[in-house]
């Protein structure tokens, strides 16, 4: 699964590679969710390539929909240049889906490096390939990682933690002068 493929800032010119590297480990098996539209420069390389027909690109599509095919993902690799908090993440790892991420925004408070995915120097492709290839390699890891981010992922945007962050938020506003 990548979110949002086809978007400059999260990571559009490094899907092709993303897609063809990780096809190679898999024996030609692999395949791949794109969200959302993907722009006809993209096309062009995966059809070139003869990549596009592992590829599911549906372009827009509802919220279940969108879930349904994530849920049906082994994985996920985001390769964002730029991302508060991933809702993408979120609700991939919500569904058991490990992630290999830049280390942008706020992608290191979701994934917990090494347990529910891997959190990879910011612009290192390799790396990230690298880690999308372990993730892909070795279902042990992967579904241990799987189990993992589901439940970390409830404790991240748990209610009360949350109510927490801004209250503590609130209180060094008001401390500071601007409450």
């Amino acid at each position: 699964y990548i979110p949002s493929a086809g978007s400059e800032i999260k990571g559009k010119r490094y899907v092709f590679e993303i897609i063809r590297r990780l096809s190679k480990p898999r024996n030609g098996d692999a395949r791949f969710f794109l969200s959302g539209p993907i722009p006809a420069d993209l096309k062009l390389e995966l059809d070139t390539a003869g990549l596009m027909e592992k590829v599911y690109v549906p372009g827009p599509l509802s919220w279940s929909e969108n879930l349904g095919c994530v849920k049906a993902c082994d994985f996920g690799v985001s390769p964002t240049l730029a991302d508060n908090f991933s809702m993408a993440i979120i609700e991939a790892m919500a569904m058991g889906l490990p992630f290999a991420a830049f280390d942008t925004g706020g992608n290191r408070e979701i994934i917990d490096d090494g347990q529910s995915g891997f959190i990879v120097p910011y612009l290192d492709v390799e790396d990230l390939v690298r880690s999308a290839t372990e993730l892909a390699r070795n279902v042990t890891n992967r579904l241990k990682m799987a189990a993992y981010a589901t439940a970390s992922i409830s404790q991240v945007v748990a209610p009360q933690r949350v109510l927490q962050s801004y209250e503590s938020l609130f209180q060094t506003l008001e401390s500071v002068g601007l409450g």
